[in-house]
């Protein structure tokens, strides 16, 4: 049985921060433009109200990515409750590609941590292709799991 757990760092937290500011001054300059304080205002909650759900959707949720002898489960995890849980297991899955394929299903789920570093995401196409989910697993993470599904394919 293999654990990894995965949580965002300052990096996440610095560019949320940034692009919080970048909404404010955006928001400041169409009120400038259009002399209407109140638009300002309220184009700034809704900005505000996006960045709130991204540094919760990301900023504050750990993901924890556990190999068992059967099956992958991923949980994402905001404070002490347990939001989401997927289980697949490993005889279901199609394909794993660290490349974004061209033909995703539309049943996608992400368990990342970051917004924009795709990189190191992994996308786990399972289910007869019906499902996909993007996570971030390390490079012993990778390995055991693609042993996994060699061994059960």
């Amino acid at each position: 049985m293999y654990r990894q757990e995965n949580k965002s760092g300052w990096a996440q937290y610095f560019l949320s921060i940034f692009v919080c500011l970048i909404i404010w001054i955006l928001c400041d300059l169409a009120g400038a433009i259009l002399k209407n304080p109140l638009v300002s205002d309220i184009l700034f909650l809704v900005g505000s109200a996006i960045m709130v759900y991204l540094i919760y959707a990301h900023y504050c949720a750990v993901f924890i990515y556990e190999l068992n002898k059967k099956k992958l489960i991923i949980t994402r995890k905001v404070g002490k409750r347990n939001a989401k849980v997927e289980e697949i297991p490993f005889s279901k899955i199609n394909e794993m590609a660290f490349i974004k394929p061209s033909d995703l299903p539309k049943n996608l789920q992400s368990f990342t941590v970051g917004v924009f570093n795709r990189k190191k995401y992994c996308y786990l196409i399972y289910d007869k292709r019906k499902k996909c989910v993007i996570f971030e697993p390390d490079e012993e993470l990778i390995s055991l799991l693609s042993s996994s599904i060699k061994h059960n394919n």
